[in-house]
């Protein structure tokens, strides 16, 4: 069955107005070709807003900012926001048009391969906030994601690597969904293989979907796509205070990289529920192709006393303990497991030596 085209899709909402919210310095032929699109066959008012892309655009006082806009524009709660950009963008965005009004209606079109299988789904929005990711926010789900790879040829090298992350973290979660090897599709060019390439987003971004879906309030099962995403947020909180952002996706490789790491140690405490979700063994040699496919800006921190910090701001802690995620290849499962501060220190001194 053919996918639906986005003006299909916006037509399907019926909203009384569509304030199109895009990143600036995106193709402006493509930008064009959109512009005269919406331009031509939506029948109510269209409204365009360029911004900066980035981190930049999740803090307190550019909220107040698209409250400020959309508001003199008209919005109601029958009005649509419509994203168009990365993965921070879909995240600060969603958060101002969740609380503008208690609640508008949003869509987004990812740009980005982390936006198109992760930040867009699943309706977590989010603003940073001293120093810390993503520290306040809300669930407001989408109406629709739109994917086509067609936009990935506005992506530099690096940000095209770095989303590698988390399709790499669905494949390791569910490599049945996927019928082609994430190293194999890797390796095609995205702009002479855009239905291959938007066939393995649309699947990756189904694997998220499908633990959404099951656990919409995070709660459970969800948690298992926190894979390698506590030392992640420490590190992107480590490197923003630095002054040197490291990308998201560049951060949870280096996260999924420690998890696996820490699979041969076993040294997270496992509680004795049951496990988060099955989870095969990772491929042979699974750990090794990230690294190459996904090179991480240097240094790392040499020693664990200076991510622990950070890693004690992580939103899955519970009480006084740092929550994180083990891989047990012996049960085939993923569980919610607990860091002791010295296990946690000793582990990461001997991953860094590893690397």
């Amino acid at each position: 069955m053919p996918r639906p085209t986005l003006l299909q899709q916006l037509q399907s909402i019926e909203a009384d107005r569509v304030v199109w919210v895009h990143e600036a310095h995106l193709d402006e032929g493509d930008l064009s070709r959109m512009r005269e699109a919406l331009q031509t066959e939506l029948d109510v008012p269209l409204h365009e807003m360029a911004v900066e892309g980035g981190e930049a655009l999740k803090t307190l006082a550019q909220t107040e900012q698209f409250w400020e806009h959309w508001s003199a524009l008209g919005v109601t709660r029958r009005s649509l926001i419509l994203t168009h950009g990365g993965g921070a963008l879909s995240d600060a965005v969603g958060f101002a048009a969740a609380t503008l009004k208690r609640g508008i209606a949003v869509a987004h079109v990812p740009t980005t391969i982390l936006g198109m299988v992760d930040a867009a789904w699943g309706g977590k929005t989010g603003i940073n906030w001293g120093h810390g990711k993503n520290q306040i926010g809300t669930f407001h789900h989408p109406e629709f994601v739109h994917v086509d790879a067609t936009w990935l040829k506005t992506l530099s090298a690096r940000e095209l690597r770095a989303g590698l992350a988390e399709m790499a973290k669905h494949e390791l979660l569910s490599p049945a969904s996927l019928s082609i090897p994430l190293d194999e599709v890797a390796n095609l060019d995205p702009s002479k293989h855009l239905d291959t390439w938007t066939d393995w987003l649309v699947a990756s971004s189904n694997v998220k979907q499908t633990f959404v879906q099951a656990d919409p309030g995070d709660f459970g099962a969800r948690q298992a796509l926190n894979l390698g995403h506590t030392v992640a947020h420490a590190l992107e909180s480590w490197s923003m205070a630095r002054g040197s952002a490291w990308l998201h996706g560049e951060a949870v490789a280096v996260g999924l990289q420690f998890a696996l790491f820490e699979m041969s140690n076993e040294t997270l405490t496992v509680g004795s529920s049951a496990p988060l979700a099955s989870m095969p063994a990772p491929p042979t040699g699974f750990q090794q192709w990230l690294k190459q496919a996904i090179p991480m800006p240097t240094p790392l921190p040499e020693n664990g006393e200076t991510l622990w910090p950070w890693m004690m701001q992580d939103k899955k802690n519970q009480g006084e303990a740092v929550m994180d995620l083990a891989i047990r290849p012996s049960s085939q499962g993923l569980w919610l497991a607990r860091w002791e501060k010295h296990a946690f220190e000793a582990t990461w001194t001997k991953f860094v030596r590893s690397m």
